[in-house]
């Protein structure tokens, strides 16, 4: 548990589709050729492909979408236009994995809101306090039409946020007391759950 049930669904989806997707780059010429065509992935995804392939992988199934863009800027080139062609940024803007991931995170925020009812408010709650950030709250509270249950589900988020103050301060304590030796897990993870209650999973990236 990272600190969003959110953010952990969505870094297992990624993981799971660089894994797959980096062999097929590798190896399947139609992949190679939709991949250029595409222009990649955007920048952020392009690195956490790379942390999935070897160096053969990548260079295997990269050189097609460098071959593609080398002929883009010849093209850019002959008929004198003096911008740098729009075809260089489609990987930012019909990045496969942004694409899933958007979808994925609106499919399951639909069914977190599904089961937020009022009869559920009270059995949601340590559903919730098992931490969500504060991007993903937004956007599930964005879902959730009863003024209950979005109440139900601020209060949930509060005590998750409290919760990790105190190990935060239980960590400073013990540290502080050179009794490092106390601590517990939870307490040692507190500051990455922290930041991924502020500010989501480092690996994501930000989507919306």
């Amino acid at each position: 548990m990272t600190g969003c049930v959110v953010c952990d669904h969505l870094v297992e989806v990624q993981a799971g589709f660089l894994a797959s997707f980096q062999w097929k780059l590798a190896n399947d010429v139609a992949i190679q050729e939709a991949f250029a065509e595409e222009g990649g992935f955007c920048p952020h995804h392009t690195w956490q492909l790379s942390s999935f392939s070897s160096t053969l992988g990548l260079a295997k199934g990269y050189r097609r979408l460098l071959e593609k863009q080398a002929a883009r800027l010849i093209q850019a080139a002959r008929v004198e236009r003096t911008g740098f062609p729009e075809a260089f940024l489609d990987g930012e803007r019909s990045c496969r994995v942004c694409a899933l991931l958007e979808q994925e995170e609106r499919n399951y925020l639909q069914e977190m809101a599904e089961r937020r009812r009022e009869s559920e408010i009270r059995e949601a709650r340590p559903y919730l306090q098992q931490g969500i950030c504060l991007l993903h709250g937004k956007r599930l509270l964005e879902q959730t039409a009863s003024p209950l249950a979005r109440a139900g589900i601020l209060v949930a988020m509060s005590e998750s946020l409290c919760q990790t103050v105190s190990r935060m301060n239980a960590y400073i304590s013990k540290r502080t007391a050179l009794r490092r030796d106390l601590l517990t897990d939870e307490e040692r993870n507190a500051i990455r759950q922290a930041l991924v209650q502020v500010a989501g999973a480092r690996n994501l990236g930000r989507t919306g």
